[in-house]
């Protein structure tokens, strides 16, 4: 292969990379698009042992998902522990609508 050839189709495929990075960081960051109503309820199982110093942010992370905002009744938040030990349980309540240990 020409190593002008090489060097032109490697540019050329970085920037691919790169219109593809901008195009999905443009579809996550766009905020005009329409949230349907789920068609039942969803349960979302999160799984914890010991995990006090993230559980309030992952947690909370999931509860602020737009759709779940938007439909509460149709998302249930499960946390299954498997026996911890420090104030995860404690945390985690108010977030979550069931645990299971």
């Amino acid at each position: 292969m020409n190593p002008n050839t090489a060097l032109f189709t490697g540019l050329v495929g970085l920037s691919g990379i790169h219109l593809t990075h901008d195009y999905i960081i443009k579809s996550i960051t766009n905020r005009d698009y329409n949230i349907q109503e789920p068609a039942d309820t969803v349960s979302i199982i999160n799984t914890s042992l010991n995990e006090e110093e993230n559980i309030k942010k992952s947690l909370s992370s999931i509860r602020n998902q737009d759709v779940i905002k938007q439909y509460p009744e149709k998302f249930e938040l499960i946390l299954v522990d498997s026996g911890s030990i420090d104030n995860t349980l404690h945390l985690a309540e108010p977030y979550v609508d069931k645990i299971i240990i």
